[in-house]
Protein backbone atom coordinates (compact mmCIF):
# COMPACT_ATOMS: atom_id res chain seq x y z
CA UNK A 1 0.00 0.00 0.00
CA UNK A 2 1.32 3.08 -0.77
CA UNK A 3 0.98 6.18 1.21
CA UNK A 4 -0.30 9.38 -0.33
CA UNK A 5 1.31 12.90 1.41
CA UNK A 6 -0.60 14.14 4.02
CA UNK A 7 -3.32 17.33 3.61
CA UNK A 8 -2.36 20.89 4.34
CA UNK A 9 -3.99 22.19 7.80
CA UNK A 10 -7.51 23.17 7.24
CA UNK A 11 -7.14 27.19 6.92
CA UNK A 12 -9.31 29.30 9.30
CA UNK A 13 -9.35 32.47 6.59
CA UNK A 14 -12.74 32.64 4.73
CA UNK A 15 -13.16 32.89 0.70
CA UNK A 16 -12.21 36.58 -0.52
CA UNK A 17 -15.41 37.85 -1.31
CA UNK A 18 -13.70 38.51 -5.33
CA UNK A 19 -13.76 34.45 -5.30
CA UNK A 20 -16.83 34.03 -4.18
CA UNK A 21 -18.70 36.72 -6.58
CA UNK A 22 -16.81 35.16 -8.75
CA UNK A 23 -17.59 31.32 -8.22
CA UNK A 24 -21.57 33.09 -7.99
CA UNK A 25 -20.94 34.47 -11.14
CA UNK A 26 -19.51 31.27 -12.98
CA UNK A 27 -20.93 30.94 -16.61
CA UNK A 28 -23.78 27.65 -16.82
CA UNK A 29 -21.18 25.89 -19.44
CA UNK A 30 -18.57 25.79 -16.50
CA UNK A 31 -18.06 23.71 -13.71
CA UNK A 32 -16.87 25.98 -10.72
CA UNK A 33 -15.27 24.98 -7.40
CA UNK A 34 -13.17 26.78 -4.95
CA UNK A 35 -10.70 24.69 -3.56
CA UNK A 36 -8.17 26.10 -0.92
CA UNK A 37 -9.04 29.75 -1.30
CA UNK A 38 -8.54 29.43 -5.26
CA UNK A 39 -11.71 29.56 -7.71
CA UNK A 40 -11.13 27.16 -10.37
CA UNK A 41 -13.17 26.99 -13.63
CA UNK A 42 -13.52 23.83 -15.84
CA UNK A 43 -15.41 22.91 -18.73
CA UNK A 44 -18.10 20.71 -18.53
CA UNK A 45 -16.87 17.04 -19.34
CA UNK A 46 -16.59 15.48 -22.39
CA UNK A 47 -17.42 12.30 -23.87
CA UNK A 48 -15.58 9.71 -22.52
CA UNK A 49 -15.66 11.73 -19.03
CA UNK A 50 -19.48 11.71 -19.06
CA UNK A 51 -20.04 8.28 -20.50
CA UNK A 52 -17.80 6.76 -17.96
CA UNK A 53 -19.47 8.19 -14.46
CA UNK A 54 -23.03 7.87 -15.95
CA UNK A 55 -22.56 4.15 -16.69
CA UNK A 56 -20.94 3.75 -13.16
CA UNK A 57 -23.79 5.56 -11.31
CA UNK A 58 -25.98 3.38 -13.32
CA UNK A 59 -24.57 0.06 -12.31
CA UNK A 60 -24.20 1.13 -8.45
CA UNK A 61 -27.56 2.50 -8.23
CA UNK A 62 -29.44 -0.12 -8.49
CA UNK A 63 -28.18 -2.48 -6.04
CA UNK A 64 -26.47 -0.12 -3.30
CA UNK A 65 -28.92 2.70 -3.93
CA UNK A 66 -32.32 0.99 -4.60
CA UNK A 67 -31.07 -2.42 -2.56
CA UNK A 68 -32.08 -4.35 -5.93
CA UNK A 69 -29.71 -7.31 -6.58
CA UNK A 70 -27.32 -5.81 -3.56
CA UNK A 71 -27.52 -4.79 -0.11
CA UNK A 72 -28.46 -1.46 -0.49
CA UNK A 73 -28.40 1.13 2.56
CA UNK A 74 -26.27 3.99 0.53
CA UNK A 75 -27.28 6.79 -0.58
CA UNK A 76 -25.58 7.68 -3.98
CA UNK A 77 -25.82 11.32 -5.66
CA UNK A 78 -24.04 12.35 -9.04
CA UNK A 79 -22.29 15.77 -8.73
CA UNK A 80 -23.61 17.19 -6.01
CA UNK A 81 -21.92 20.13 -4.25
CA UNK A 82 -20.54 20.25 -1.29
CA UNK A 83 -19.37 23.07 0.89
CA UNK A 84 -17.12 22.00 3.53
CA UNK A 85 -14.66 22.72 6.28
CA UNK A 86 -14.86 26.53 7.91
CA UNK A 87 -13.88 29.19 4.56
CA UNK A 88 -15.63 26.61 3.02
CA UNK A 89 -13.90 24.62 0.18
CA UNK A 90 -16.71 24.04 -3.06
CA UNK A 91 -15.96 20.92 -4.61
CA UNK A 92 -18.58 19.05 -7.08
CA UNK A 93 -17.42 15.36 -7.53
CA UNK A 94 -18.47 13.16 -9.78
CA UNK A 95 -20.04 10.79 -7.70
CA UNK A 96 -20.32 10.48 -3.89
CA UNK A 97 -22.01 8.08 -1.52
CA UNK A 98 -23.13 8.41 2.12
CA UNK A 99 -24.23 5.48 4.08
CA UNK A 100 -28.04 6.53 4.66
CA UNK A 101 -27.99 6.30 8.42
CA UNK A 102 -25.31 9.79 8.12
CA UNK A 103 -28.06 11.26 5.36
CA UNK A 104 -31.44 9.58 5.86
CA UNK A 105 -32.91 12.87 3.98
CA UNK A 106 -31.06 13.35 0.85
CA UNK A 107 -33.11 16.44 -0.52
CA UNK A 108 -34.08 17.48 2.96
CA UNK A 109 -36.93 20.14 3.60
CA UNK A 110 -38.02 22.83 1.48
CA UNK A 111 -35.35 25.45 2.95
CA UNK A 112 -32.64 23.07 2.27
CA UNK A 113 -29.93 24.81 0.30
CA UNK A 114 -28.68 22.80 -2.97
CA UNK A 115 -25.36 21.86 -1.45
CA UNK A 116 -24.38 19.42 1.37
CA UNK A 117 -22.08 20.39 3.68
CA UNK A 118 -22.00 16.50 5.30
CA UNK A 119 -18.45 15.01 4.15
CA UNK A 120 -19.62 11.86 2.09
CA UNK A 121 -18.29 8.03 2.99
CA UNK A 122 -17.39 7.36 -0.67
CA UNK A 123 -16.43 9.97 -3.89
CA UNK A 124 -15.60 8.83 -7.48
CA UNK A 125 -13.63 11.24 -9.84
CA UNK A 126 -13.73 10.28 -13.06
CA UNK A 127 -9.81 11.61 -14.22
CA UNK A 128 -9.80 13.81 -17.26
CA UNK A 129 -6.71 16.05 -18.61
CA UNK A 130 -8.32 19.35 -17.60
CA UNK A 131 -9.09 18.16 -13.89
CA UNK A 132 -6.05 15.49 -13.31
CA UNK A 133 -4.51 17.68 -11.38
CA UNK A 134 -6.92 19.13 -9.14
CA UNK A 135 -8.90 15.72 -8.94
CA UNK A 136 -5.37 14.16 -7.48
CA UNK A 137 -4.26 17.02 -5.47
CA UNK A 138 -5.95 19.62 -3.93
CA UNK A 139 -9.10 17.62 -3.87
CA UNK A 140 -7.51 14.60 -2.39
CA UNK A 141 -6.30 16.79 0.68
CA UNK A 142 -9.61 18.09 1.13
CA UNK A 143 -11.53 14.95 1.30
CA UNK A 144 -8.50 13.56 3.66
CA UNK A 145 -9.39 16.53 6.14
CA UNK A 146 -12.90 16.09 5.86
CA UNK A 147 -12.81 12.07 7.34
CA UNK A 148 -13.68 10.96 3.78
CA UNK A 149 -13.33 7.10 3.85
CA UNK A 150 -12.77 5.52 0.30
CA UNK A 151 -11.84 7.75 -2.81
CA UNK A 152 -12.20 5.77 -6.68
CA UNK A 153 -10.20 7.30 -9.35
CA UNK A 154 -11.42 6.11 -12.79
CA UNK A 155 -9.64 6.94 -15.70
CA UNK A 156 -11.72 6.06 -18.71
CA UNK A 157 -8.95 6.51 -21.51
CA UNK A 158 -6.26 4.52 -19.81
CA UNK A 159 -8.74 2.47 -18.54
CA UNK A 160 -7.89 1.93 -14.85
CA UNK A 161 -9.23 2.21 -11.45
CA UNK A 162 -7.50 3.25 -8.42
CA UNK A 163 -9.09 2.62 -4.79
CA UNK A 164 -7.96 4.88 -2.19
CA UNK A 165 -8.37 4.63 1.51
CA UNK A 166 -8.60 7.14 4.19
CA UNK A 167 -5.63 6.95 6.81
CA UNK A 168 -5.86 10.03 8.92
CA UNK A 169 -4.45 12.91 6.68
CA UNK A 170 -3.08 10.33 4.31
CA UNK A 171 -4.26 8.03 1.55
CA UNK A 172 -3.22 4.35 0.91
CA UNK A 173 -3.44 3.11 -2.25
CA UNK A 174 -5.19 -0.35 -1.86
CA UNK A 175 -5.86 -1.60 -5.24
CA UNK A 176 -5.53 -0.65 -8.42
CA UNK A 177 -7.55 -2.77 -11.31
CA UNK A 178 -7.16 -2.35 -14.90
CA UNK A 179 -8.53 -3.46 -18.69
CA UNK A 180 -10.42 -6.70 -18.44
CA UNK A 181 -9.75 -7.34 -14.80
CA UNK A 182 -12.58 -8.51 -12.56
CA UNK A 183 -12.95 -5.68 -9.71
CA UNK A 184 -13.69 -5.81 -5.78
CA UNK A 185 -13.09 -2.61 -4.43
CA UNK A 186 -13.74 -0.97 -1.03
CA UNK A 187 -15.91 0.39 0.90
CA UNK A 188 -16.33 -3.20 2.07
CA UNK A 189 -19.89 -4.75 3.05
CA UNK A 190 -21.30 -7.62 5.53
CA UNK A 191 -20.03 -10.89 5.74
CA UNK A 192 -23.58 -12.39 5.46
CA UNK A 193 -24.04 -10.54 2.15
CA UNK A 194 -24.28 -12.77 -0.75
CA UNK A 195 -22.08 -10.73 -2.34
CA UNK A 196 -18.09 -11.43 -2.41
CA UNK A 197 -16.10 -9.18 -0.19
CA UNK A 198 -13.17 -7.40 -1.19
CA UNK A 199 -11.51 -7.61 2.16
CA UNK A 200 -11.97 -6.53 5.71
CA UNK A 201 -14.07 -3.28 6.66
CA UNK A 202 -13.04 0.13 7.27
CA UNK A 203 -12.68 1.13 10.65
CA UNK A 204 -16.83 3.15 10.97
CA UNK A 205 -17.42 4.98 14.11
CA UNK A 206 -20.95 4.23 13.93
CA UNK A 207 -20.57 0.22 14.08
CA UNK A 208 -22.74 0.20 10.64
CA UNK A 209 -21.47 -2.44 8.32
CA UNK A 210 -22.31 -1.36 4.50
CA UNK A 211 -21.01 -2.15 1.27
CA UNK A 212 -20.58 0.09 -1.81
CA UNK A 213 -19.38 -2.49 -4.17
CA UNK A 214 -18.21 -5.80 -4.43
CA UNK A 215 -17.35 -7.52 -7.62
CA UNK A 216 -19.55 -5.98 -10.15
CA UNK A 217 -18.95 -9.11 -12.81
CA UNK A 218 -20.76 -11.28 -10.33
CA UNK A 219 -24.66 -12.67 -11.27
CA UNK A 220 -25.92 -10.52 -7.61
CA UNK A 221 -24.76 -7.39 -9.47
CA UNK A 222 -27.16 -7.63 -12.53
CA UNK A 223 -23.84 -6.64 -15.18
CA UNK A 224 -23.89 -9.32 -17.69
CA UNK A 225 -22.13 -12.13 -17.07
CA UNK A 226 -18.64 -12.63 -17.93
CA UNK A 227 -17.99 -9.26 -18.04
CA UNK A 228 -15.68 -7.03 -16.50
CA UNK A 229 -16.77 -4.03 -14.89
CA UNK A 230 -14.43 -1.93 -16.29
CA UNK A 231 -15.52 -2.67 -19.82
CA UNK A 232 -18.51 -0.76 -18.86
CA UNK A 233 -17.17 2.65 -17.94
CA UNK A 234 -16.37 4.09 -21.56
CA UNK A 235 -16.88 4.26 -25.23
CA UNK A 236 -15.35 1.78 -27.48
CA UNK A 237 -14.70 -1.98 -28.93
CA UNK A 238 -14.49 -2.85 -25.20
CA UNK A 239 -15.68 -0.21 -23.08
CA UNK A 240 -19.25 0.09 -23.65
CA UNK A 241 -20.00 -1.19 -27.18
CA UNK A 242 -22.83 -2.57 -28.38
CA UNK A 243 -22.90 -5.39 -25.18
CA UNK A 244 -22.38 -2.43 -22.55
CA UNK A 245 -25.60 -1.11 -20.76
Amino acid sequence: MVPRRPSDPESTEPNDPSVEAAFQAAPPEMVAEILNGELHLSPRPDRPHTNAASRLGALLSMPFLFGKGGPGGWVILDEPEFHLGSRPDKLVPDIAGWRRERLPLAIGGDDAPAYYDLAPDWVCEVLSERTRRIDKVEKMRIYAREGVRNVWHVDPVARTLDIFRGAGRHWLLVDSFAGDERVHAEPSRPSSSNWRSSGPSSPDSTGAAGSLMADLAARDARVPAGTAFLAHLAAGPCWGGAGGI
